[in-house]
């Protein structure tokens, strides 16, 4: 679809079509550890301990002496572009310029979408 800057666009375009894919900024979650951010299990919950959301051991003390690149560890989490396939239109109102789709979609409530047949 070929426009000017400023034109409106309403969701007459997106009538007929019925797998769509959106593109959006997801929700931003701040720092987090690794039990929220990497699904880690965590430590055992009985006698006395007291790291039950660490991480664990990292890596090794002598060899390699150090932490390998892309280690699951804490740290921030959301606000990334993110593309999800194959939603569903279930309904286009042209009236009232609403599309209802089937299933999740990336961002937060007023987020800006990018919607591609």
């Amino acid at each position: 679809m070929e426009g000017s800057v400023g034109q409106k666009v309403d969701v007459s375009v997106l009538d007929g079509l019925k797998v769509l894919t959106i593109t959006a900024v997801s929700k931003g979650k701040g720092f987090q550890g690794p039990v929220k951010r990497w699904h880690f299990a965590g430590w055992f919950k009985s006698h006395g301990s007291k790291g039950l959301r660490r991480c664990g051991a990292i890596g090794c003390r002598l060899t390699p002496g150090r932490v390998f690149k892309n280690h699951k560890m804490a740290g921030h989490m959301g606000c990334h572009v993110t593309t999800v396939t194959g939603i569903r239109v279930i309904a286009v109102d042209v009236e009232k310029n609403l599309l209802v789709v089937k299933g999740s979609i990336p961002g937060g409530d007023n987020a800006l979408l990018k919607i591609r047949a």
